[in-house]
């Protein structure tokens, strides 16, 4: 069995900052990560990561400024976050919390980040494997090692600490800490409420010239103009008039309970879903055709 000091389940920006931590302190640490599609990450159509946008204190909370990326990670900086209401509409300039940014914040292309970060991890002595999908997990606070890792391929992997930093699913995080937890108290219940929000698509677009001057310099967020008091439309200004374009809404949310549904606009009237929590083409299509164009 391989032997470790932290074992990370995840190779995202929490995972690979994580391994960076430790390996500048001495220890020997193992990134685990299942396997990121990259297809999806590198040109226009959906896309399968989280927002990719920073504001300015998370620079200090991170310890990384933007200068010190490669060229191609930064890829829009911002002056504001905008708000946009069906009546009314307010413009966020500061966030209020100093900072040792100048700016208001910046968007980023998220795999050029990840793979950024991963080479920043792997300088300071960290490892990072790839297609090491982490199947079970064995704890025992009083073992040598206290943590057995069993990955897809039947290897394990032993370690004395144990980071799980698996991404919004937080499959691995959730059985894990099911173990630690009452019987009528599941992981999920507490990481994953039924009454959560959820990203139900997102994706890279082209955006015409003339829309794309309107909201170059912000992050946009729409409120009020779709069903549910916290589904919300937002873009993330990328460059070349590239946008990520997403959609965030309650998780469960029930189409025949929305009062006076008849009032909001769709981009198809024939099609009325409600997208679902998935990360694919047909989620992103179905998300864009039930999208209010109030």
């Amino acid at each position: 069995m391989e032997r470790v000091d932290v074992a990370i389940v995840g190779g995202g920006p929490a995972g690979t900052s994580a391994a960076h931590a430790a390996a500048e302190h001495g220890a020997d640490a193992l990134v685990l990560e299942k396997g990121v599609p990259r297809a999806d990450r590198e040109g226009l159509g959906p896309d399968s990561t989280d927002a990719a946008g920073i504001l300015d204190y998370w620079v200090d909370i991170m310890g990384i400024h933007p200068d010190e990326m490669p060229d191609g990670v930064v890829q829009n900086v911002l002056d504001r976050a905008e708000f946009r209401g069906p009546t009314t509409a307010c413009n966020l300039r500061s966030t209020g919390i100093e900072s040792s940014y100048d700016e208001f914040g910046y968007t980023f292309h998220r795999a050029r980040f990840d793979d950024f970060l991963r080479s920043r991890a792997e300088e300071a002595g960290a490892h990072y494997r790839v297609e090491a999908s982490v199947t079970a997990v064995d704890a025992d606070r009083d073992g040598h090692p206290r943590h057995v890792l069993t990955l897809a391929s039947g290897e394990e992997v032993g370690a004395d600490h144990l980071l799980l930093c698996d991404g919004p699913q937080r499959t691995v995080t959730m059985n894990v800490l099911d173990e630690f937890l009452p019987e009528h108290r599941a992981a999920s219940q507490v990481l994953s409420p039924p009454t959560a929000n959820h990203i139900a698509y997102q994706e890279y677009r082209k955006f015409p010239e003339e829309i794309y001057q309107q909201v170059q310099d912000a992050i946009v967020f729409w409120w009020g103009l779709m069903p549910g008091h916290t589904a919300y439309p937002w873009i993330f200004p990328n460059r070349d008039r590239v946008c990520r374009v997403g959609l965030t809404m309650p998780i469960g949310m029930d189409i025949d309970a929305v009062e006076a549904r008849d009032s909001y606009d769709l981009l198809h009237p024939e099609d009325d879903r409600i997208p679902q929590a998935r990360r694919t083409s047909s989620a992103c299509s179905n998300a864009s055709t039930a999208t209010s164009t109030s």
